[in-house]
């Protein structure tokens, strides 16, 4: 992390690696206060031979907007759908799916149904070299349960009705317009696949 990482709601700032953090792969810079809008678990999925399409964005619109969204994928589902959703549940691929429909950044949250070990998102790479065009963070459920309390909603009320599988219209936070800047400095180091030296 640089050291000009902000992520702030009205006069309110939040702790970098204690209430949200930047993901690796985040475009770095400024985001002016900017409007969230909820878009359930983020995917946009195509129909498959005996499974419906999932999409997440329907009637959203979600243009110079921060896309909020839960992490992986609904929880009870069966076998057959998680698997047809695998793919669709990568984090790069919901920033790109947020990306493509105009969206100015990407907030993920775990959610109190996850079972992701961590709530943010680790800080490190996934082996693929590359940023997104679009800045992307991870907040804890305890932030982003407040932005739904401000909302008169109930952060795990509704990820547990999205975890049925079934799908919910998006929405705008009200009250909500986040401010960010993100600051990610890449580190370098050598690596070498010398197993031995064999004398001659």
């Amino acid at each position: 992390l640089g050291e000009n990482n902000k992520l702030q709601l009205g006069d309110k700032s939040y702790e970098t690696n204690r209430d949200w953090r930047p993901v690796f792969f985040s475009q770095k810079g400024e985001v002016k206060p900017t409007e969230v809008v909820f878009a359930g678990y983020g995917m946009v999925v195509p129909e498959e031979p005996g499974q419906a399409e999932y999409d997440s964005y329907v009637h959203l619109d979600v243009k110079d907007k921060w896309v909020l969204a839960f992490r992986q994928m609904p929880q009870d589902i069966p076998a057959e759908r998680r698997q047809q959703l695998a793919r669709y549940s990568d984090l790069r691929f919901k920033a790109m799916v947020a990306r493509d429909r105009g969206a100015k950044g990407l907030i993920v949250v775990s959610g109190p149904t996850s079972q992701a070990r961590q709530q943010l998102v680790p800080l490190t790479m996934d082996g693929t070299l590359g940023t997104s065009s679009l800045a992307v963070v991870s907040v804890t459920d305890d932030i982003a349960s407040e932005w739904f309390k401000m909302a008169d909603l109930d952060l795990s009320k509704v990820q547990k009705g999205l975890d049925t599988g079934e799908m919910a219209m998006g929405y705008t936070l009200p009250k909500i317009k986040l401010a960010a800047n993100i600051d990610v400095q890449p580190v370098k180091s050598r690596g070498r696949n010398v197993l031995a030296i064999l004398p001659a």
